[in-house]
């Protein structure tokens, strides 16, 4: 029982990383591409895809996102020790995207300003759960806790299964606990509106999101 209540333990960090952490008339071609840039950024966001919004943007952009990255390699890192069954695997690995469609539920490009050819600076509103919810997410999950109240059916799956398939069992299960737990929270959370400023360049050719605030 004591390995099954540090796997909990494990699964349960790997999330604490995440909390510490229209212009009317004619458009340009240039304006089109770089609105094209940042539209596709935040719905890389909206789907909960970090590595396909990471492709929009240069690095000091993407470091911002780096805590969301770090927790979902954390995740790998914990999941790797166990022989589990993919839709296991699966399930865990759609927390992280989950949290941060929670952030990013929608967004809008309020104003667009070219700067010159090459540069264009845009105010985008964006809706999604208040960061602090982000920041207490271990408060809508107690992972040990739900080890201890199934402690009878984890103890009969190990004279069942033995201790790697009761460990594969319990991993599912708490792989279902925990995402309809984050979902439930989420469902309860304030939403609040945030404006940032994007700023697009034309770098080798090619439009980037280079800074974000």
């Amino acid at each position: 029982m004591k390995k099954l209540l540090s796997i909990a333990a494990a699964v349960c960090m790997s999330f604490t990383l995440v909390a510490c952490g229209g212009n009317s008339g004619a458009v340009d071609k240039s304006e089109e591409e770089a609105t094209a840039i940042v539209n596709g950024f935040f719905d890389a966001l909206h789907a909960g895809d970090v590595e396909k919004a990471s492709s929009y943007a240069n690095e000091e952009v993407t470091k911002d996102l780096s805590q969301i990255t770090d927790a979902a390699g954390s995740l790998e890192d914990v999941l790797g020790q166990y022989e589990l069954e993919e839709a296991t695997t699966e399930k865990y690995r759609s927390i992280v995207p989950m949290i941060v469609k929670a952030v990013f539920e929608k967004s809008e490009i309020k104003s667009t300003e070219k700067i010159d050819s090459n540069a264009y600076s845009f105010i985008v509103e964006n809706t999604g759960v208040k960061l602090d919810a982000v920041g207490n997410l271990d408060q809508a999950f107690d992972a040990v806790g739900w080890v201890n109240e199934n402690t009878e059916e984890l103890y009969a799956k190990v004279d069942e299964v033995g201790e790697d398939g009761a460990i594969a069992w319990m991993m599912d299960k708490m792989a279902d606990y925990m995402i309809d737990s984050i979902g439930q929270y989420f469902d309860g959370q304030e939403r609040e509106t945030l404006q940032f400023k994007v700023n697009v360049e034309k770098v080798d050719d090619q439009w980037i999101i280079t800074k974000m605030e």
